[in-house]
């Protein structure tokens, strides 16, 4: 769950991120959030990598990600799934919850 809820949220999170930068103002826990978020995408496959930018970072469906790079939905829902159990296994101790909260 918390690699699902990281993946969906990352562009949040790094605008997050750079808006404490902006204001000179430091927040190591989402720092962390994010350092292992590019530790896990370095971990994984080149294919791997290119289903997570396009699927995560630029937001495409999962048909159009297919689409995008020519492989089969079956071939990229299973790279999702890989992408989220590493992701997962990185993520154990770490509370996502309080960088969520959109609107505060």
């Amino acid at each position: 769950m918390k690699a699902k809820q990281l993946l969906e949220n990352i562009n949040f999170l790094k605008a997050k991120r750079d808006i404490y930068k902006n204001s000179n103002k430091s927040c190591p826990d989402l720092e962390k959030i994010i350092t292992l978020f590019g530790v896990c995408k370095e971990a994984l496959s080149d294919r791997q990598k290119k289903v997570l930018e396009l699927h995560y970072l630029e937001e495409l469906t999962i048909i159009d990600t297919a689409t995008e790079i020519g492989w089969s939905k079956t071939t990229v829902s299973r790279d999702i799934e890989e992408i989220k159990n590493r992701l997962n296994n990185l993520l154990n101790d770490v509370d996502l919850d309080p960088y969520l909260y959109k609107t505060g």
